[in-house]
């Protein structure tokens, strides 16, 4: 077992390339040890003195709740600090956005929101998003696919869209709409506004987190991205949210090319964590139980049933799981460029929603014509 770990946590680098080129990563999305879970909340007291200086100066409030100073309030990151491991990452993101090498720091308040500890939990589970505006990402994608400077959108504050999963149905949202005046302590319910699944009614969202940490948090999650997992996840809304998070995910295939690297033939890995945790495969001992865990038999069983996963061998004799080029429920590149084709916003609405229905059905299996 050490050895795998030791394995899985060499990183080569080579000065005469662009880009760092590296062994599968050590971290996971899947958060293990109680440290880690603090760690993950926790912020220096500088950054906290930052941030309370420049973007809580009348005291933290929750982003979703809008809530003043809940003792419940805690420290998310929007793009996870366990990318610092992946240097290769780190090296691809700092090219693309126009940074020297070993600038890029996501201890930084562009990066770093309040949340109560509800939604800071379904956060780190992937139950929720937060979709920046189209004018933005079409920015960022027309200049990364035209090897355009990176664009600067300006100064915050920005506006986000927030999406939620399925598995949100039943978690209520009680935002707080009114502020009372200061030295009023005294909360009533007119107070605040009830908000369920899908969440319409809550708006957009204005926060001080830059939309490329946003967009990276959009993609960064594994294991590949399915179309059923895709569907469920915009299931309410389709035909507007379905194309700006395959975009997100385009843009980053493009920003942090490193992540793809392993799949020639997939590019677009993953942005929906399904968590596979076997009962008896379950630690609280180490950073490293996670890579352990998707090593199981049990796991490797549901890797290669449920997700199109078949043992091959590499280059250098050892023999992995990897993706099955054809397996018709992941998302490659030709798939994304002919969907995106209906997507077009010249496309009438009826038309538009017809092509959704039939690239579902051809991809999922799923008969033409049905709707959730």
């Amino acid at each position: 077992m050490t050895q795998m770990a030791t394995e899985y946590s060499e990183t080569s680098y080579d000065e005469d390339r662009s880009h760092y080129y590296r062994a599968p990563p050590s971290e996971s999305a899947i958060k293990t040890s109680p440290s880690e879970i603090l760690w993950s909340q926790t912020i220096s007291p500088t950054l906290e003195r930052r941030m309370n200086k420049n973007v809580y100066k009348d005291g933290r409030r929750c982003l979703i709740e809008n809530t003043l100073n809940d003792e419940s309030l805690q420290y998310v990151h929007c793009l996870s600090r366990r990318l610092e491991s992946r240097r290769a990452s780190i090296n691809d993101l700092e090219f693309s956005w126009g940074m020297k090498r070993g600038t890029l720091n996501l201890d930084t308040r562009l990066n770093v929101f309040c949340l109560s500890a509800k939604f800071s939990a379904l956060w780190e589970d992937y139950k929720w998003i937060l979709l920046p505006e189209d004018h933005i990402l079409d920015c960022y994608y027309t200049a990364a696919t035209k090897g355009q400077k990176f664009p600067d959108i300006g100064k915050g504050p920005y506006k986000y869209r927030f999406v939620a999963h399925p598995d949100m149905k039943s978690v209520a949202i009680h935002r707080q709409i009114i502020i009372p005046d200061k030295g009023s302590e005294d909360l009533r319910p007119e107070h605040f506004m009830f908000s369920s699944f899908p969440f319409k009614n809550l708006g957009t969202l204005t926060s001080h987190v830059h939309p490329k940490f946003a967009i990276c948090h959009v993609a960064s999650r594994k294991p590949p991205l399915t179309t059923s997992l895709m569907f469920e996840f915009t299931q309410n809304d389709r035909d507007v949210m379905l194309a700006p998070i395959i975009r997100c995910i385009k843009i980053v295939a493009m920003w942090n090319p490193s992540l793809y690297e392993e799949s020639p033939n997939l590019k677009f890995k993953a942005f929906f964590k399904t968590v596979i945790d076997p009962d008896d495969a379950r630690s609280e001992t180490s950073d490293r139980t996670a890579v352990c865990r998707l090593r199981s038999h049990m796991s490797d069983n549901r890797l290669i049933k449920e997700y199109g996963y078949v043992y091959v061998e590499e280059e250098d004799g050892a023999v992995r799981l990897n993706y099955k080029e054809d397996a018709p429920h992941l998302l490659t590149t030709n798939k994304l460029r002919i969907f995106e084709k209906q997507m077009n916003s010249r496309q009438p609405g009826k038309r538009k929603w017809k092509g959704i229905q039939s690239w579902r059905s051809t991809i999922s299996g799923e008969p033409e014509g049905q709707k959730d």
